[in-house]
């Protein structure tokens, strides 16, 4: 169901640049930092390029703004890519990748048993890490997303989004997102249109702000669109 819930840490947030504007975004990230208590009081800033739960992307504007201010205040920033990894944003393995700021670490959830943190040689910590799992899975894992990223290389994530595309205009609400993950904002519709869709085979991920998520197969994305705008057609946009 991956219904989630509130937040666990109370950490401090800023309002989204795709909703308030780039500028306004970055003066209230300053406010943030200075109600801390300055830079030296923050551990990193981290954000979404595309948010998962609301399909949210940073705009191109906020790039250039968000580098001058890690230039300014030595605040390290940490991308969340786990709506965006595998290819499947269509701007690389990652859609860092395809930004202009490349962040000081990286993190994103593979699936099962594994996640990952990336970091810069400035943030990387040389001693040696205990890891201690109670599970099998791990190398099971491993080795799963070893295979798949080397596939996910070569699938055409531009052609199979262009499909989800047309789709989507069939939900005649608002769609967010990118390549190959979208985020249909269905406010009080979203469970009966979860319900009909799922009634017509199409499973979307429901979050508990109303929104539905769509992050089909990257090998069968355009088969799964396909499927999507047959159940919207028949009556799941209702």
């Amino acid at each position: 169901m991956h219904r989630q819930g509130p937040a666990h840490f109370a950490w401090p947030r800023v309002p989204h640049p795709a909703e308030v504007g780039s500028a306004a975004a970055i003066r209230a990230l300053r406010d943030c930092i200075d109600a801390a208590g300055g830079p030296r009081a923050v551990l990193a800033f981290y954000y979404e390029v595309v948010q998962e739960r609301t399909g949210r992307v940073i705009p191109d504007d906020f790039w250039p703004l968000l580098a001058e201010l890690r230039r300014e205040l030595d605040v390290p920033v940490c991308a969340v890519e786990t709506a965006s990894a595998f290819y499947r944003s269509g701007r690389g393995p990652f859609a860092s990748a395809g930004a202009p700021l490349q962040p000081d670490a990286l993190t994103w959830w593979g699936g099962a048993q594994t996640g990952y943190l990336h970091t810069t040689a400035r943030y990387r910590v040389g001693e040696a890490l205990t890891l201690v799992s109670t599970w099998d899975g791990d190398e099971l894992s491993l080795v799963r997303e070893h295979h798949q990223l080397r596939a996910a290389r070569h699938i055409d994530v531009a052609a199979a989004s262009a499909a989800l595309d047309g789709a989507l205009a069939g939900a005649r609400l608002p769609v967010r997102g990118l390549g190959l993950y979208r985020v249909i904002d269905a406010g009080e519709r979203a469970e009966p249109l979860a319900a009909s869709l799922r009634e017509r085979g199409v499973l979307v991920r429901r979050f508990p702000n109303g929104c539905l998520g769509i992050a089909p197969p990257l090998d069968r994305a355009v088969a799964a669109a396909e499927a999507l705008a047959r159940a919207l057609a028949a009556g799941g946009a209702s």
